[in-house]
Protein backbone atom coordinates (compact mmCIF):
# COMPACT_ATOMS: atom_id res chain seq x y z
CA UNK A 1 0.00 0.00 0.00
CA UNK A 2 1.00 3.60 -0.74
CA UNK A 3 1.92 6.16 1.96
CA UNK A 4 -0.58 8.84 3.56
CA UNK A 5 2.24 11.37 2.36
CA UNK A 6 2.34 9.81 -1.19
CA UNK A 7 -1.34 10.27 -1.23
CA UNK A 8 -1.23 13.82 -0.32
CA UNK A 9 1.36 14.22 -3.12
CA UNK A 10 -1.07 12.67 -5.48
CA UNK A 11 -3.78 15.41 -4.44
CA UNK A 12 -1.18 18.10 -4.52
CA UNK A 13 0.04 17.47 -8.20
CA UNK A 14 -3.98 16.51 -8.90
CA UNK A 15 -4.85 19.73 -7.94
CA UNK A 16 -2.69 22.03 -10.45
CA UNK A 17 -4.81 19.42 -13.22
CA UNK A 18 -7.78 21.20 -12.04
CA UNK A 19 -8.67 18.42 -9.61
CA UNK A 20 -12.17 19.17 -8.21
CA UNK A 21 -13.79 16.22 -6.73
CA UNK A 22 -12.68 12.86 -5.19
CA UNK A 23 -14.39 9.93 -4.69
CA UNK A 24 -13.42 7.13 -1.87
CA UNK A 25 -15.18 3.77 -2.68
CA UNK A 26 -13.90 -0.07 -3.14
CA UNK A 27 -11.27 -2.26 -1.93
CA UNK A 28 -12.77 -2.88 1.13
CA UNK A 29 -15.25 -0.75 3.61
CA UNK A 30 -13.46 2.91 3.54
CA UNK A 31 -14.19 3.49 7.40
CA UNK A 32 -12.50 1.04 8.87
CA UNK A 33 -10.19 2.49 11.47
CA UNK A 34 -6.94 1.22 9.10
CA UNK A 35 -8.04 3.65 6.51
CA UNK A 36 -9.14 6.42 8.53
CA UNK A 37 -5.43 8.22 9.19
CA UNK A 38 -6.00 8.31 5.50
CA UNK A 39 -9.22 10.04 5.62
CA UNK A 40 -8.35 12.34 8.07
CA UNK A 41 -5.44 13.57 5.64
CA UNK A 42 -6.80 13.29 2.52
CA UNK A 43 -10.09 15.77 3.97
CA UNK A 44 -7.38 17.90 5.45
CA UNK A 45 -5.40 18.28 2.14
CA UNK A 46 -8.80 18.48 -0.17
CA UNK A 47 -10.18 21.15 2.26
CA UNK A 48 -7.40 23.25 1.66
CA UNK A 49 -7.24 23.04 -2.11
CA UNK A 50 -10.85 23.14 -2.25
CA UNK A 51 -11.64 19.92 -3.11
CA UNK A 52 -14.87 18.39 -2.59
CA UNK A 53 -14.49 14.68 -1.53
CA UNK A 54 -17.38 11.72 -1.45
CA UNK A 55 -17.37 8.58 0.40
CA UNK A 56 -19.10 5.52 -0.16
CA UNK A 57 -19.50 3.49 3.03
CA UNK A 58 -21.69 0.01 3.54
CA UNK A 59 -22.81 2.39 7.03
CA UNK A 60 -21.51 -0.45 9.24
CA UNK A 61 -18.88 1.78 11.20
CA UNK A 62 -20.43 4.48 11.30
CA UNK A 63 -20.11 6.18 14.23
CA UNK A 64 -20.26 10.32 16.18
CA UNK A 65 -16.59 11.13 15.98
CA UNK A 66 -16.48 9.94 12.20
CA UNK A 67 -19.45 11.68 11.15
CA UNK A 68 -18.06 15.15 12.93
CA UNK A 69 -15.29 14.66 10.70
CA UNK A 70 -17.28 14.46 8.02
CA UNK A 71 -19.44 17.31 8.80
CA UNK A 72 -16.33 19.70 9.25
CA UNK A 73 -15.38 19.24 5.96
CA UNK A 74 -18.98 19.25 4.28
CA UNK A 75 -18.39 15.49 3.10
CA UNK A 76 -21.12 13.60 0.65
CA UNK A 77 -21.70 10.61 2.32
CA UNK A 78 -23.26 7.54 -0.10
CA UNK A 79 -24.69 4.45 2.10
CA UNK A 80 -24.85 1.39 -0.17
CA UNK A 81 -27.47 -1.15 0.66
CA UNK A 82 -28.90 -3.79 -1.56
CA UNK A 83 -31.87 -4.87 0.79
CA UNK A 84 -34.19 -3.14 2.58
CA UNK A 85 -35.77 -6.33 4.46
CA UNK A 86 -33.66 -7.94 7.70
CA UNK A 87 -34.16 -11.54 6.55
CA UNK A 88 -32.55 -11.05 3.14
CA UNK A 89 -29.95 -7.99 4.18
CA UNK A 90 -28.64 -10.52 6.84
CA UNK A 91 -28.77 -13.59 4.44
CA UNK A 92 -27.07 -12.10 1.57
CA UNK A 93 -24.85 -9.39 3.38
CA UNK A 94 -24.07 -10.37 7.23
CA UNK A 95 -25.81 -12.26 10.04
CA UNK A 96 -27.65 -9.45 12.39
CA UNK A 97 -26.07 -6.74 10.69
CA UNK A 98 -29.42 -4.86 8.69
CA UNK A 99 -30.60 -3.56 12.50
CA UNK A 100 -26.36 -1.55 12.50
CA UNK A 101 -27.04 -0.59 9.01
CA UNK A 102 -30.69 0.87 10.00
CA UNK A 103 -29.78 2.35 13.04
CA UNK A 104 -26.78 4.15 11.54
CA UNK A 105 -28.97 5.21 8.75
CA UNK A 106 -31.11 6.97 11.04
CA UNK A 107 -27.92 7.91 13.12
CA UNK A 108 -26.73 9.99 10.26
CA UNK A 109 -30.32 11.42 9.44
CA UNK A 110 -29.65 12.53 12.85
CA UNK A 111 -26.30 13.97 13.43
CA UNK A 112 -25.15 14.49 9.55
CA UNK A 113 -27.91 14.86 7.01
CA UNK A 114 -28.74 18.26 5.63
CA UNK A 115 -30.49 19.35 2.82
CA UNK A 116 -29.71 23.13 0.84
CA UNK A 117 -31.30 24.54 -2.15
CA UNK A 118 -28.49 26.41 -4.04
CA UNK A 119 -29.80 28.35 -7.81
CA UNK A 120 -33.24 26.08 -7.51
CA UNK A 121 -31.63 23.25 -6.89
CA UNK A 122 -31.60 20.67 -3.67
CA UNK A 123 -28.45 19.75 -2.35
CA UNK A 124 -27.70 16.55 -0.36
CA UNK A 125 -24.82 15.01 1.56
CA UNK A 126 -26.27 12.35 2.44
CA UNK A 127 -27.51 9.64 0.04
CA UNK A 128 -28.45 5.89 -0.39
CA UNK A 129 -27.62 3.89 -3.31
CA UNK A 130 -28.56 0.58 -4.33
CA UNK A 131 -28.35 -2.28 -6.93
CA UNK A 132 -30.98 -3.44 -9.33
CA UNK A 133 -30.94 -7.39 -8.51
CA UNK A 134 -33.70 -10.18 -9.61
CA UNK A 135 -34.50 -10.56 -6.05
CA UNK A 136 -35.01 -6.76 -4.75
CA UNK A 137 -36.93 -4.75 -6.14
CA UNK A 138 -39.41 -4.91 -3.41
CA UNK A 139 -36.69 -3.24 -1.27
CA UNK A 140 -35.83 -0.86 -3.87
CA UNK A 141 -39.33 0.24 -4.02
CA UNK A 142 -39.20 0.46 0.21
CA UNK A 143 -36.03 2.55 -0.55
CA UNK A 144 -37.14 4.90 -2.82
CA UNK A 145 -40.45 5.92 -0.03
CA UNK A 146 -37.98 5.73 2.99
CA UNK A 147 -35.75 8.24 1.02
CA UNK A 148 -39.04 10.10 -0.10
CA UNK A 149 -40.09 10.41 3.78
CA UNK A 150 -36.90 11.38 5.00
CA UNK A 151 -35.59 13.98 2.50
CA UNK A 152 -32.58 11.36 1.66
CA UNK A 153 -31.33 11.27 -2.09
CA UNK A 154 -31.95 7.76 -3.49
CA UNK A 155 -29.82 6.88 -6.48
CA UNK A 156 -29.62 2.82 -8.55
CA UNK A 157 -27.46 1.28 -10.73
CA UNK A 158 -27.56 -2.22 -12.78
CA UNK A 159 -24.99 -4.76 -12.30
CA UNK A 160 -22.14 -4.97 -13.67
CA UNK A 161 -21.13 -7.67 -15.43
CA UNK A 162 -18.60 -10.41 -14.55
CA UNK A 163 -18.09 -12.47 -17.24
CA UNK A 164 -18.40 -11.42 -21.21
CA UNK A 165 -21.74 -9.42 -21.28
CA UNK A 166 -23.14 -11.63 -24.53
CA UNK A 167 -22.99 -14.34 -22.19
CA UNK A 168 -24.91 -13.29 -19.26
CA UNK A 169 -28.47 -13.76 -18.80
CA UNK A 170 -29.17 -10.17 -16.92
CA UNK A 171 -32.07 -8.47 -18.91
CA UNK A 172 -30.15 -4.77 -18.71
CA UNK A 173 -33.01 -2.82 -20.98
CA UNK A 174 -35.12 -4.44 -17.97
CA UNK A 175 -32.91 -3.40 -14.88
CA UNK A 176 -32.27 0.47 -16.52
CA UNK A 177 -36.04 0.96 -16.70
CA UNK A 178 -36.63 -0.07 -13.23
CA UNK A 179 -33.15 2.09 -12.30
CA UNK A 180 -35.38 5.05 -13.81
CA UNK A 181 -38.64 4.24 -12.19
CA UNK A 182 -37.46 4.45 -8.63
CA UNK A 183 -34.20 6.33 -8.20
CA UNK A 184 -34.31 10.03 -7.93
CA UNK A 185 -31.72 10.74 -10.45
CA UNK A 186 -28.12 9.52 -10.84
CA UNK A 187 -25.29 9.87 -8.75
CA UNK A 188 -23.21 8.30 -11.78
CA UNK A 189 -23.64 9.74 -15.04
CA UNK A 190 -22.37 13.31 -16.19
CA UNK A 191 -24.78 14.60 -18.16
CA UNK A 192 -21.92 17.39 -19.95
CA UNK A 193 -20.49 14.81 -21.56
CA UNK A 194 -23.42 14.75 -24.14
CA UNK A 195 -21.08 18.09 -25.18
CA UNK A 196 -18.71 15.67 -26.72
CA UNK A 197 -19.74 11.99 -27.09
CA UNK A 198 -23.73 12.59 -27.16
CA UNK A 199 -24.61 10.43 -24.64
CA UNK A 200 -24.40 10.55 -21.23
CA UNK A 201 -21.23 8.59 -19.34
CA UNK A 202 -19.78 7.69 -15.54
CA UNK A 203 -18.74 11.11 -14.57
CA UNK A 204 -15.96 9.61 -12.57
CA UNK A 205 -14.18 7.24 -15.66
CA UNK A 206 -14.70 10.05 -18.27
CA UNK A 207 -13.33 13.06 -15.92
CA UNK A 208 -11.13 11.08 -13.86
CA UNK A 209 -8.22 8.59 -12.91
CA UNK A 210 -8.72 5.82 -10.54
CA UNK A 211 -6.19 5.03 -7.94
CA UNK A 212 -6.03 1.92 -6.14
CA UNK A 213 -4.19 1.40 -2.88
CA UNK A 214 -1.23 0.60 -4.58
CA UNK A 215 -0.58 3.49 -6.69
CA UNK A 216 -1.59 2.01 -9.98
CA UNK A 217 -3.62 4.44 -12.31
CA UNK A 218 -6.88 2.29 -13.20
CA UNK A 219 -8.01 3.04 -16.83
CA UNK A 220 -11.83 2.04 -15.25
CA UNK A 221 -11.57 2.18 -11.24
CA UNK A 222 -14.47 -0.66 -11.40
CA UNK A 223 -12.42 -2.61 -13.96
CA UNK A 224 -9.17 -2.78 -11.76
CA UNK A 225 -6.98 -2.58 -15.03
CA UNK A 226 -3.81 -0.25 -14.63
CA UNK A 227 -2.83 1.92 -17.26
CA UNK A 228 0.56 2.88 -15.34
CA UNK A 229 2.10 3.38 -11.78
CA UNK A 230 2.88 6.02 -9.76
CA UNK A 231 6.14 5.03 -8.84
CA UNK A 232 6.77 5.60 -12.19
CA UNK A 233 4.59 7.18 -14.14
CA UNK A 234 3.86 11.12 -14.13
CA UNK A 235 -0.06 11.82 -13.42
CA UNK A 236 -0.09 13.78 -16.99
CA UNK A 237 1.26 10.89 -18.95
CA UNK A 238 -1.30 8.50 -16.96
CA UNK A 239 -3.71 11.42 -18.19
CA UNK A 240 -2.78 11.45 -21.71
CA UNK A 241 -2.49 7.53 -21.61
CA UNK A 242 -6.17 7.59 -19.87
CA UNK A 243 -7.56 10.25 -22.84
CA UNK A 244 -6.13 8.13 -25.87
CA UNK A 245 -7.09 4.75 -24.77
CA UNK A 246 -10.60 6.63 -24.05
CA UNK A 247 -10.89 7.68 -27.53
CA UNK A 248 -10.12 4.25 -28.85
CA UNK A 249 -13.12 2.94 -26.74
CA UNK A 250 -15.40 5.57 -28.04
CA UNK A 251 -14.44 5.78 -31.54
CA UNK A 252 -12.67 2.54 -32.96
CA UNK A 253 -15.08 0.39 -30.54
CA UNK A 254 -18.11 2.43 -30.55
CA UNK A 255 -19.08 2.46 -26.89
CA UNK A 256 -22.66 3.17 -26.31
CA UNK A 257 -23.02 2.56 -22.69
CA UNK A 258 -22.82 5.07 -19.62
CA UNK A 259 -20.18 2.45 -18.57
CA UNK A 260 -17.53 0.86 -20.18
CA UNK A 261 -17.74 -2.43 -18.45
CA UNK A 262 -21.56 -2.85 -19.53
CA UNK A 263 -20.79 -2.01 -23.51
CA UNK A 264 -21.08 -5.42 -25.30
CA UNK A 265 -17.83 -4.12 -27.36
CA UNK A 266 -15.65 -3.75 -24.11
CA UNK A 267 -14.38 -7.08 -24.06
CA UNK A 268 -13.06 -6.94 -27.72
CA UNK A 269 -11.65 -3.23 -26.75
CA UNK A 270 -10.08 -5.59 -23.04
CA UNK A 271 -8.03 -7.95 -25.29
CA UNK A 272 -6.93 -5.81 -27.69
CA UNK A 273 -5.95 -2.45 -26.42
CA UNK A 274 -5.69 -3.06 -22.58
CA UNK A 275 -4.51 -6.66 -21.25
CA UNK A 276 -1.52 -6.50 -23.92
CA UNK A 277 -0.12 -3.92 -22.24
CA UNK A 278 -1.32 -4.50 -18.71
CA UNK A 279 2.38 -3.36 -17.78
CA UNK A 280 3.48 -1.47 -19.85
CA UNK A 281 5.94 0.43 -17.01
CA UNK A 282 8.00 -2.60 -16.04
CA UNK A 283 9.24 -2.80 -19.54
CA UNK A 284 12.79 -0.68 -20.12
Amino acid sequence: MISVDAMMVIIQEASQYWLRHIEISGEGETTLPMFRPYLQKILQTASTLGIHVTIFTNGSLLDRKLLQLLCEYDVSLILSIKYFDAKKYNQNVGRRMFDVIYKNIQFVEEVFSHTDIVDGCHIYNFWLFSWVFENNQQDNEQLRAYCDAHDIFFSLSSQIPQWRLEDTQVDYLHQDSVVDQYQHNSIILAKSSVWDIWFSVCWTFYYGIGINFYGDWLFDAHAGIPIGNISQMHMSQAWERQKKLMHTLFTDYHCQSYCPLRDPNYQSFLQDCLLPNWWPWTQP
